[in-house]
């Protein structure tokens, strides 16, 4: 037996012809060492592609999961204008007054702003319901942030767990479903058991 890389160069002559080390086994043990990688291969495959699948799973759905949120923290991050919008109403003499569907107020760099309003709504609580706003973003800002970290962090573990899955034997797969079960990302396997019908009537 000549060892090449993942397989054997094998012959039942000595293999002098290689130039290279190799080793003498009787024929038993011989055929032994050479099928032994290729049935470890075997049964890693068995088990390990339901695994592919689930990490993969994982990994896509955290991958939609982060371009969602941070198409979240986008909006959440235009949250200075409604800050500015109530800073500015507040600003107007006559907070009182309402039917106003717009207004044009110049901000503090002197630049003329034009800020939509509910006619409903005096002045005064159309800036309530900027800042409102702006509470409401701040508060969502800080949230998201966490979750996409939160998603990232996920994404990274299924990410390192498919690179360990390239390089696993046997027990390494079979300790890495263990985890997947054990923290509800792969599903025991049930076996379905028929259960003899039992006449409940007799004559």
């Amino acid at each position: 037996l000549h060892r090449k890389n993942d397989s054997y160069d094998f012959h039942i002559i000595p293999l002098s012809h290689l130039y290279a080390d190799y080793i003498e086994m009787d024929i038993q043990s011989g055929f032994d060492e050479i099928y032994k990688e290729d049935d470890e291969k075997e049964r890693i495959k068995n088990i390990s592609d339901d695994l592919y699948k689930a990490v993969k799973r994982q990994i896509k759905h955290y991958d939609s999961k982060i371009s969602k949120l941070q198409a979240s923290l986008e909006e959440a991050l235009n949250l200075q204008g409604d800050k500015t919008c109530c800073d500015l109403l507040y600003t107007c003499e006559d907070l009182d007054r309402k039917g106003l569907k717009e207004i044009t107020i110049s901000d503090f760099e002197g630049n003329a702003q034009q800020i939509r309003l509910d006619p409903k709504l005096s002045i005064k609580a159309n800036a309530n319901k900027y800042y409102s706003t702006y509470q409401k973003k701040r508060k969502g800002k800080v949230y998201i942030e966490e979750q996409i970290e939160i998603a990232q962090r996920e994404k990274e573990y299924f990410e390192a767990i498919n690179e360990q899955l390239n390089i696993a034997n046997y027990t390494d797969a079979l300790d890495i479903k263990d985890e997947l079960l054990r923290y509800g990302y792969l599903k025991k396997q049930q076996k379905n058991i028929r259960k003899k019908k039992v006449n409940l009537y007799t004559s």
